[in-house]
C-alpha cells in the first residue's frame, strides 16, 4: 500500500483529473489540475520530475467542478455542476 501524495481537509470533493501534457504553457507541463465539487475550485499541483508536490494553488471557480480537462489548443477547460453551469477557459495569468 502507498500512503496518498496530497489529502485534502476537510474534503474538496474531488471531481476530474487531468495532466497537462502541451507546449501551449510550458511552465504547467507535467501538472495536475484536480476540480472540486465542494471546494468550488480547481487545484493546480506542481509536481517535480519525480512526481514530489511542489506546490499546491486553488484556482477559485465560484461554482461545482464537475470536470477538467486540456482541450485541443492547450489550454485547460472547466465544467461545472450547476442550473446555469458554466465552461471555464483557465490561461496563465
Amino acid at each position: 500500500m502507498v500512503d496518498p501524495l496530497i489529502v485534502w481537509t476537510p474534503a474538496i470533493a474531488p471531481s476530474g483529473l487531468t495532466v497537462y501534457r502541451s507546449d501551449r504553457v510550458p511552465q504547467w507541463q507535467g501538472d495536475l489540475f484536480a476540480g472540486g465539487l465542494v471546494s468550488q475550485a480547481v487545484q493546480h499541483i506542481q509536481l517535480d520530475d519525480a512526481g514530489a508536490v511542489l506546490s499546491q494553488t486553488p484556482i477559485d471557480i465560484g461554482q461545482r467542478v464537475r470536470d477538467v480537462a486540456q482541450g485541443p489548443d492547450g489550454l485547460i477547460y472547466v465544467l461545472t455542476d450547476e442550473p446555469n453551469g458554466r465552461l471555464v477557459r483557465l490561461e496563465p495569468g
